[in-house]
């Protein structure tokens, strides 16, 4: 069991990142859920594709600190 550290959201960012991060359900301190995450990067896709970027790459990239049993 791994514990969600941080989310960060980067890259071209066309919308703010609150409003980003609000798509996602996760919040630091939880038990990881990579369902949770990609259920995040879908929506992300969905609400970007709704604005004319069709074509957007929304990928989760998490780094595993295995020695510590976190994901930032």
């Amino acid at each position: 069991v791994y514990t969600l550290t941080d989310l960060k959201i980067a890259g071209d960012l066309v919308l703010d990142e609150e409003a980003l991060r609000s798509l996602v359900p996760v919040e630091a301190g939880e038990t990881y859920s990579r369902a949770k995450i990609e259920r995040g990067a879908d929506s992300i896709s969905k609400v970007l594709s709704n604005i004319g970027y069709a074509f957007a790459e929304v990928s989760p990239i998490p780094e595993v600190n295995a020695e510590k049993r976190e994901i930032g």
